[in-house]
């Protein structure tokens, strides 16, 4: 459920002309905020929840929870966790803002986990945190991590999706 005190709620309604006006640091945080507001939860997402946001700010929301998951647990943890976003929302989003590259890579995390899924099985069924740690050491993703951070500033291309086209990024 929505713990609404964690999100503005001025963001609830978003138009183009309150994008415009917000600063570059506040930007992204007013269309994620807008993203759970009109979604109404934060946790165990529904796929059609997630699905009914526009394009342009479900995109926004998947791909910084995608950092958020980067910055966690690497791609090992977006392959581990089961519900929204997944790699195909994520993959979407990052298509949508135009982040060629990232979306490039996580093309290829996906290749990775398919192909490795029965080694990675075993540790998925006991489901426990000890299992996602033993599956850390099979190093399917080190490499693509490690490319990961030397790839351009992802929020700065979000801002800039943002800034080139506001209307993408409001309800309609």
């Amino acid at each position: 459920m929505l713990d609404s005190s964690s999100y503005n709620p001025r963001f609830r309604v978003l138009t183009p002309m309150m994008l415009l006006h917000l600063p570059d640091s506040q930007l992204l945080d007013a269309i994620y905020d807008h993203a759970v507001l009109t979604m109404e939860e934060d946790t165990y997402l529904d796929p059609e929840l997630v699905a009914s946001l526009p394009e342009g700010v479900r995109a926004v929301w998947a791909v910084i929870l995608f950092e958020v998951l980067m910055g966690c647990g690497g791609l090992n943890l977006l392959f581990w966790t089961e519900g929204e976003p997944g790699a195909e929302t994520i993959l979407a989003g990052l298509r949508y803002l135009g982040a060629k590259e990232h979306a490039a890579l996580v093309c290829e995390a996906v290749e990775t986990a398919v192909r490795t899924q029965s080694r990675m099985t075993p540790y998925r069924l006991e489901g426990s945190q000890a299992a996602y740690r033993a599956s850390l050491g099979e190093r399917l993703f080190c490499s693509l991590e490690a490319r990961y951070w030397g790839l351009p500033d992802l929020k700065r291309i979000l801002v800039q999706a943002v800034r080139d086209n506001p209307k993408r990024f409001c309800l309609p």
